[in-house]
């Protein structure tokens, strides 16, 4: 009887798992920020989501936790919005300098090794494809460097179109 009771326990946990379009997903994502990513969901609403990206001439890891809720069940039940935050950190090698108080004096360029460590906030769009196991995803992801070259540094361009192939 204990044995059929945890069955049927374990069956209804998994239903949950169920009712979304996918569970795992691994792709490219392409923008200021380019590059691996993968998505997993928890729950029907919660997944965390890693970024492995290049740019200049370094390596950026980051990490987000995302809620992502339907967009209008009326005109589609496969386009969702999603919103999170994130934690990053990276190792870079070029580093171009501006003044944020000037914005038509031209940057300059140096070519440092130096790394960051930072705090991200994320809110997008994402399709689910019906008939085949894609995503596609724009968003908006802008983060802040509390450690680095200038101490504090602010990213407010950094938008991103993900395409994502679907695991399970």
């Amino acid at each position: 009887m204990k044995l059929k009771i945890i069955i049927l326990i374990l069956c209804l946990n998994t239903t949950g798992l169920l009712a979304q379009d996918y569970i795992q997903a691994v792709g490219y994502r392409g923008g200021f920020t380019n590059g691996i990513t993968g998505k997993m969901f928890v729950d029907a609403e919660t997944a965390y989501e890693g970024l492995v990206a290049f740019r200049y001439g370094g390596i950026h890891f980051a990490a987000y936790k995302l809620k992502h809720k339907a967009a209008n069940w009326k005109y589609s039940d496969k386009l969702f919005v999603f919103t999170g935050f994130g934690v990053h950190a990276g190792f870079f090698n070029n580093y171009d300098t501006y003044n944020f108080l000037s914005p038509f004096r031209a940057t300059y360029k140096r070519n440092i090794t130096y790394s960051v460590i930072g705090l991200d906030g994320v809110l997008g769009l994402e399709y689910r494809f019906i008939k085949h196991p894609f995503v596609a995803a724009i968003d908006f992801n802008p983060f802040f460097d509390l450690f680095g070259p200038n101490y504090f540094n602010m990213h407010i361009n950094n938008f991103a179109i993900s395409i994502k192939y679907c695991l399970q």
